[in-house]
This record gives structure tokens, sequence and C-alpha cells, in this order.
């Protein structure tokens, strides 16, 4: 109920694709925001649900669904001496994995 509740709000207010994306993949999240009448209250409540989550940016509170956007991250990679690592990357599975190998000292 909650997605599709988002979902209308969303699509009658001017946002982003990657705040519609960002706010969805959230809804599962905030379904206590749902049994909420008053929308001050309900707008407290998304504020402090939202502040659990570091991945997303609260952009604005619009029919008390939060309105999110997904902070962008930095991937650095780090080499050290004597291990070769080979890298393997899954998508969807929420990490990134590689296998390491030592390489002998001369």
């Amino acid at each position: 109920m909650t997605l599709l509740w988002f979902t209308e709000v969303l699509l009658e207010a001017a946002v982003t694709e990657e705040e519609i994306v960002s706010t969805q993949a959230f809804a599962r999240h905030a379904v206590v925001l749902w049994a909420i009448q008053n929308s001050e209250e309900r707008a407290t409540v998304a504020h402090k649900l939202v502040g659990r989550y570091p991945a997303f940016d609260l952009v604005e509170v619009i029919n008390g669904v939060p309105v999110l956007r997904m902070k962008h991250a930095m991937v650095e990679v780090v080499r050290y001496p004597r291990i070769i690592a080979k890298p393997q990357i899954q998508l969807g599975s929420g990490f990134v994995s590689c296998s390491q190998k030592t390489v002998p000292s001369e």
C-alpha cells in the first residue's frame, strides 16, 4: 500500500527520475507513515526515519511522502606490493569480492 501511495504522490509532483527510483526503493521502510493522519507529525516521523538510512538524502516531504535521492559514492582502488588481486564484481548482490594471492618475495 505504501508503494502505491508513494507512486501517486511522486507522479503528481515535479520530481526527477533519480528521486522517484530512490523514493520507491525506500518505500518498504516507510510503512509506519501510512497510519499517521496528521501531516506535520508525518513529516517529522519521515525526517527521523530517513535519518536512520545514511545512503539517502532527504530532498523534501510532499504530502507526507519523503522524496529521497541516493548519496553518491566514490570507490578508490588501493594496491599493495606483492599481492595480485583478481577482481570479481557481482552486481545486485550488494558486495564486491576479490580473491587474492601473495607473490613470493625475491
